[in-house]
């Protein structure tokens, strides 16, 4: 790895590195405020035109728990990716662009394999090198953040919703954890899943289908670059209490109408919208095409 893609790799790592051993409320809403920023700030670019490959969009699955307050657009999206084609693949490749704050466009690269594994680079060239050496990075994190995606696609939306919130944490539910900070968990870590497991048709279901349980989180009919999308976006509101206080934050998640693929993300806290944000091109394909060069 160069020396660049390795401040990468060293970065998904720091997500997962202060998991405390003993529940922490405290270390755990430290994350939660780390995982925003960097979804906030990483790859993080403005104005620049997007096209999103061709995705596998969802199979047919089994029984699913309807929430008590839902966002029907959502709901009438995660049935359309049920019910469409699957593509073939194993792994979900991702371009982001992101504008730095000096100005300057940055493109990163990341692989994330459907069994947990990620690539990262500045170079697509080099993904095959990486890829054909085993040269990868796996996050506990985001496995678990897909895993209960894929989850909440077939299954109670109660109990996904629990998995989406604690089970990246490596802990077990807490009744006494208020609502908001629960609702939060479930946007970040539905956020991740999206993004590292977008090729796969069941965890775009799952996600729609957990984040039509957030009262704080409106859709929106638009249009992105002459495409059909829908604007999620989840204002959060401050919060005052004690080391459970909260900024109030507006993070926006642009998702392609019909196949619900991330198209664009940005976030920021208090009012002001300092713009920015990043811009995705996602595809699926396998592991051993990209081994070969051949994607």
């Amino acid at each position: 790895m160069t020396s660049q893609e390795q401040l990468l790799s060293t970065a998904l790592h720091d997500i997962v590195a202060e998991q405390p051993f003993e529940p922490d409320l405290v270390a755990i809403e430290r994350r939660g405020r780390r995982l925003r920023r960097r979804a906030t700030i990483r790859f993080a670019g403005a104005g620049v035109a997007v096209t999103v490959a061709a995705v596998a969009i969802g199979t047919s699955v089994g029984p699913r728990g309807r929430p008590d307050v839902a966002e029907p657009p959502l709901l009438l999206l995660a049935d359309k990716i049920a019910t469409a084609p699957k593509v073939p693949g194993d792994a979900t490749l991702i371009k982001s662009d992101e504008a730095e704050d000096s100005g300057k466009r940055s493109v990163g690269w990341e692989l994330w394999g459907d069994d947990g594994t990620g690539y990262v680079s500045l170079d697509r060239d080099r993904l095959p090198t990486l890829v054909a050496g085993h040269n990868s990075v796996r996050e506990p994190a985001f496995v678990q953040d897909v895993a209960a995606a894929e989850y909440a696609a077939k299954a109670d939306l109660d109990r996904a919703r629990e998995r989406m919130a604690y089970d990246a944490f490596g802990r077990d539910t807490h009744p006494a954890n208020p609502k908001y900070e629960v609702d939060d968990w479930i946007w970040t870590n539905s956020v991740n899943a999206l993004k590292v497991g977008a090729g796969n048709p069941a965890v775009r279901e799952g996600v729609m289908r957990l984040i039509s349980t957030l009262p704080h989180v409106t859709v929106e009919p638009t249009v992105t670059n002459g495409k059909p999308t829908l604007t999620l976006t989840d204002n959060e509101p401050a919060v005052e209490a004690g080391i459970r206080s909260m900024p109030a934050f507006t993070q926006i998640l642009v998702v392609t109408a019909d196949t619900g693929v991330p198209v664009r993300f940005h976030g920021y806290i208090g009012k002001k919208d300092t713009g920015g944000g990043t811009n995705y091109e996602i595809s699926r394909v396998t592991l051993a095409d990209v081994a070969a060069g051949r994607f």
